[in-house]
């Protein structure tokens, strides 16, 4: 047990001016009514607090406490007779059953923060425009005010309705009873007039006027008599950029370019050579067309860029199918197939009905003139299911079964739910106001009040240790002892080194950013080749099979001390926390300008690094190390401890691992 009175510092004040647990043995003002601090009761007796970095006390989270962390709780102020001596007369009690180790001190402060006086007072919000009666005029009681918490609180009232809610939706289906009915690709129909249809819609048969020809289908309607054409195979086409499309010919752009030389032109068409040689008078083909004034519209290249032709020349027929490699024709009647063309055959039958598509060649059988015959097909393939006095709801047009349009309700309600990002469709309440540099705790809920305030400080015992500390015990403050130890709380709180976003093994590879928690768990089969980046300023290599936890935090903060004693020269550090060992031996790198030096930081000095040599491919000095301390990097070369303690050393340097590494006279370990 241990009592103490209250600090001299706030007495001063006074004439001037994490998993947590905590339960209270007396309510506030039980003990004395004119005692002027007094613990909080209720949720806001719960809170711990913690300074930040402007030494600004705010709310704490689970898991924001190390060891080393000052915990602070608030204490409620009666200002009734409030005087130097009431404070002076206050006790402070602590009392420890598991960690009293880790517990430094116990005091009352006066300082700068944020605390919570009382819970909100509860309001009662009502949800409504939500389109769906059973959600509209739902309310709930909270004495939260964030938006993002009462959209939460929103969606967990509604979630009780929900089942009235889908209900309600899949009672304004209409619904059709009828005995036979027929299931067709996922949905239901009342004939079989209506599954051909859906076939037909869906493009697997089609209505086709027809011809056999020679025995094969052909589709479309019998052309008149034409004139000329240009026939290639059975295909006619009736013009000659229809026939040089066909061949692959292309219409000149500039986007050829100028193409090869014009080797020969005659009465329309001409060839081009590879290369225009040396001869001045052979021109490129865009030249050429300039020279004549030639339209390039008009002007067309074969997919060789071997042969060009101009259309509207002169050429006659028979040369221009000659150029293409097709047949001029005259005076033939020809038959236009489905993709716009003609063939020669004659046609025998001519007849309508439907086609199924049996791939992207087209319609390749015929199934009949009437739809049921495009029934008869599908049920014959096993597609359509009969189904008998089934009752179907009417869902945006579709036709589903009682199971599917519950589904569909539900997803309707669903979607209603998701569609609950803002505070649209909930009533307005007050908002309380917070602390507005954002802190980790959350003052939601709760009335608060900033500035000076009185607080009870434990300060911890800092460790780097890689597990868990619980500190577990009751605190008191009174007039007196007696009044102390009966006017106590139960505290019990946990300090971690650990960051709680880290994963919970790791195996191969693990990031660290300065100044963050970093405890370190291995798995059973970790990488014999592990790496740890510590930012941008290092990188470690080790075999960490069967390597336990390892606190790998790390920071850059600069040593006062140590450079006081090197003012001369400009020095960057780089400090292992907890100064973790390894089981084996690995390799850091840490990255530096080639032209500075390293040192090992000591109380004493800088201490030089044995074998430590420069990387030119890595930008960084390496060193083989199992113990990760602090080293600084410097401008300037520096007088080390061992050149204090052994002259001898001075100027001899270390012997690099190889020609290419850069020699650092006073580094080594």
């Amino acid at each position: 047990m241990k009592v103490k009175r209250i600090t001299a510092m706030v007495l001063a004040a006074l004439m001037t001016s994490a998993t947590t647990s905590v339960a209270f043995a007396v309510q506030p003002g039980e003990v004395d009514d004119d005692q002027v601090l007094n613990f909080y009761a209720g949720p806001i007796g719960d809170d711990l607090y913690m300074m930040d970095e402007d030494g600004f006390i705010r709310a704490a989270a689970p898991g924001d406490f190390a060891p080393g962390d000052d915990i602070y709780l608030s204490l409620m102020e009666y200002q009734g007779n409030f005087s130097t001596r009431d404070v002076n007369g206050l006790y402070v009690y602590d009392y420890w059953d598991i960690g009293k180790n880790w517990v430094e001190d116990v005091e009352i402060v006066h300082k700068k923060g944020q605390w919570k006086e009382a819970e909100a007072p509860a309001k009662i919000y009502e949800i409504f425009g939500t389109g769906i009666g059973a959600f509209d005029n739902v309310t709930f009681s909270t004495s939260k005010t964030y938006d993002h918490t009462l959209l939460a609180l929103a969606k967990e009232a509604l979630e009780a309705e929900r089942a009235a809610a889908e209900q309600e939706i899949f009672n304004g289906y209409s619904v059709e009873e009828s005995g036979k009915k027929y299931r067709y690709d996922g949905n239901t129909y009342t004939s079989t007039d209506e599954v051909a249809n859906a076939a037909i819609t869906d493009g697997i048969y089609q209505w086709r006027e027809y011809h056999t020809i020679d025995g094969e289908i052909g589709f479309g309607a019998l052309p008149d008599s034409t004139t000329e054409g240009y026939l290639n195979g059975k295909t006619l086409f009736l013009t000659e950029e229809e026939a040089l499309e066909s061949a692959n010919w292309h219409q000149y752009t500039a986007a050829d370019g100028e193409l090869y030389a014009v080797e020969q032109y005659i009465g329309g068409f001409g060839s081009l050579a590879e290369s225009q040689g040396d001869d001045p008078n052979v021109k490129t083909l865009l030249e050429y067309l300039s020279m004549n004034g030639v339209d390039t519209s008009s002007v067309y290249v074969n997919s060789e860029n071997s042969k060009f032709l101009i259309l509207n020349a002169g050429m006659t027929s028979d040369v221009f199918a000659e150029q293409v490699g097709y047949t001029a024709v005259n005076e033939t009647v020809y038959y236009k197939t489905e993709n716009g063309s003609n063939t020669t055959v004659d046609v025998e039958t001519g007849l309508n009905g439907y086609f199924k598509q049996a791939s992207d060649a087209g319609y390749t059988s015929l199934v009949g003139a009437d739809k049921d015959s495009v029934y008869d097909d599908l049920d014959r393939s096993g597609l359509v299911e009969p189904v008998f006095e089934e009752t179907v709801y009417i869902v945006d047009g579709k036709r589903l079964t009682e199971t599917e349009a519950k589904a569909a309700a539900a997803a309707t309600v669903q979607g209603v739910l998701d569609s609950m990002t803002r505070k649209d469709n909930i009533s307005d309440g007050t908002a309380v106001a917070a602390y507005s540099r954002n802190p980790t705790g959350d003052y939601d809920g709760y009335v608060t009040d900033s500035g000076y305030h009185y607080w009870l400080k434990i300060s911890t015992r800092r460790s780097t240790t890689t597990r868990d500390v619980d500190i577990v015990g009751d605190l008191g403050i009174g007039t007196n002892r007696r009044e102390a130890e009966e006017n106590t709380i139960d505290i019990d709180i946990t300090l971690s080194n650990a960051d709680s976003d880290m994963d919970d093994e790791y195996y191969d590879y693990v990031y660290i950013e300065p100044g963050k928690r970093a405890v370190v768990d291995f798995g059973d089969d970790a990488s014999d080749e592990f790496e740890v980046e510590f930012g941008d300023d290092a990188y470690f290599i080790f075999n960490a099979r069967s390597q336990s936890k390892l606190n790998l935090a790390y920071n850059t903060k600069f040593n006062r001390e140590f450079a006081s004693d090197y003012d001369h020269a400009n020095i960057d550090f780089i400090n292992f926390e907890a100064e973790p060992t390894t089981n084996r031996t690995g390799t850091l790198y840490i990255y530096a300008d080639e032209d500075s030096y390293i040192y090992e930081v000591t109380s004493k000095g800088a201490k030089k690094i044995s074998g430590a040599y420069y990387d030119d491919d890595e930008e960084a000095w390496v060193i083989r190390t199992r113990h990760l301390t602090s080293y600084a990097i410097s401008d300037k070369k520096l007088k080390t401890v061992d050149q204090m303690d052994d002259s001898s050393s001075i100027n001899k340097p270390n012997k690099p691992n190889s020609e290419d590494d850069k020699y650092n006279p006073d580094t080594g370990r």
